[in-house]
């Protein structure tokens, strides 16, 4: 009797184990109609290596985080070779350092008023100091470091800070350029953060800047006054061309947990690699820091730092996801303030991805994406273009089209942690469920033994 009930327990057991993550099977990768999106591709004139830069649309259709489920087929049918190029590929990039000079400045932030221009004190580019009359009776401190990039023959597309942060504390730098040392033009700004029970900052330590030519101009790189803040040196990398900048594709149903907790899952997908939040309704200034993980299992992970402004130049503050992977975020507001009043517009930003397919099929072509079986087929470059071609940059480029732009992505508001998870659920269910057949089983051996001893 007893054997008869393990063998008719254990395979609904083992059933309740594997069921709950068990997934229905996905469309055959090798179809183009298995991909939830499939966009038509207009090549350049010629046929060979060519390069794709994904447009919004295939990004946000993508199922996989490692971006394997794109490919490119021929009016065949037939999967088109295809690499994926990073982005030192993708443009023809350096890196070199320039020389840096310290600014000094009032502690009440005048440098940035009309009347102060930058001097190099001595004629040979030593030191410099900020002149003007606001500095007039006035504490000096350092606010910026002054990068001479006047040589430079190629666009800049970033700045690699070697710098030292106050810990804990969110700092914003802004880089802007000029060729007088007196009227300076806006480029980029960036939000550095130093945790203070860790060794380095959260995420690069790079302020992308969107391809400037920098020839007979200065660099200033400024922040707002926070004590603590040194930049020692800094190196610039060059590119050939202004690279493709970041996607940002906005989203829908986010929603307050508290005026100080915003808490949401986004889709399985290729993870974004930042995300702005823009203040919804006149909260002022608002420290923020952002958090991430994969399940509610998970401890949360700190990803970064900003201080959400009203009067941000991007439209909101911008907060690097530190190349993380994480679906499920929380982005929680500073306990000294009000926190928000609104839910605040959250858009995700994704880095360009830029593909290298040889087109010596049938047309026409179709781009695919989006089918959680796929695996990744990707080439090497060399194979699908050569090296005694054009490099990558300079090869032909298709086009992947789309009548529409593509709509907001929902995401899911994440509810607070719950012990009980699908995982989770069935891992008790399966343990209370052997717990019975075990209580059973030697119940019936009890009972079977009474009966053996009895006379």
């Amino acid at each position: 009797m007893t054997s008869r009930c393990f063998r008719a327990l254990a395979p609904a057991l083992a059933l309740l184990i594997t069921g709950c993550d068990k997934a229905a099977p996905a469309g055959d990768p090798a179809r183009p109609d298995s991909y939830a999106l499939r966009l038509p591709i207009e090549p350049a004139k010629g046929d060979g290596a060519q390069r794709i830069v994904l447009p919004a649309q295939a990004l946000v259709a993508l199922q996989r985080a490692d971006g394997a489920d794109l490919r490119v087929f021929d009016g065949r049918g037939r999967m088109l070779p295809l690499a994926r190029l990073s982005a030192a590929e993708a443009e023809t990039r350096q890196t070199l350092p320039v020389p840096t000079y310290a600014v000094s400045g009032p502690a009440d932030n005048a440098l940035h008023t009309p009347d102060v221009t930058i001097r190099i004190a001595n004629g040979a580019g030593v030191l410099v100091d900020a002149q003007g009359s606001a500095l007039s009776g006035t504490a000096q401190v350092t606010l910026a470091a002054l990068l001479d990039t006047r040589v430079l023959e190629q666009p800049v597309v970033a700045v690699t800070l070697d710098a030292d942060l106050p810990a804990g504390q969110p700092v914003t730098f802004t880089a802007e350029a000029s060729d007088n040392l007196k009227d300076w033009t806006f480029l980029a700004d960036k939000v550095l953060f130093h945790p203070a029970d860790a060794v380095a900052p959260l995420g690069p330590d790079r302020i992308d800047l969107p391809g400037q030519p920098l020839k007979g101009r200065y660099l200033r790189i400024s922040w707002s006054g926070e004590a603590g803040v040194t930049i020692r040196s800094a190196q610039v990398t060059t590119a050939t061309a202004a690279p493709v900048p970041r996607i940002a594709i906005a989203t829908s149903g986010a929603a307050l947990d508290t005026p100080h907790e915003l808490r949401f899952d986004l889709p399985a997908g290729t993870p974004p690699a930042a995300i702005r939040v823009t203040e919804a309704a006149p909260d002022g200034i608002l420290p923020v820091q952002l958090y991430g993980r994969n399940n509610r299992e998970q401890p949360w992970t700190l990803l970064g730092a900003g201080t959400v402004r009203q009067d941000a130049r991007a439209g909101g503050n911008l907060i690097d996801t530190s190349g993380s992977a994480f679906v499920s975020f929380r982005l929680e507001a500073d306990k000294r303030t009000s926190g928000f009043s609104a839910t605040p517009r959250l858009e995700l930003l994704y880095a360009p991805v830029t593909l290298l397919a040889a087109f010596n099929g049938a047309p026409p072509y179709t781009l695919a994406a989006g089918n959680k079986a796929a695996t990744e087929v990707w080439l090497a470059r060399q194979e699908v273009a050569p090296d005694d071609g054009p490099a990558p940059d300079g090869l032909p480029l298709a086009t992947a089209k789309s009548d529409s732009a593509p709509p907001a992505l929902a995401v899911a508001p994440a509810a607070p942690g719950n012990p009980f998870t699908g995982t989770r659920a069935a891992l008790w269910a399966a343990l209370l469920a052997g717990t019975a057949m075990l209580g059973f089983a030697a119940i019936r051996l009890l009972r079977g033994n009474a009966e053996e001893v009895r006379p």
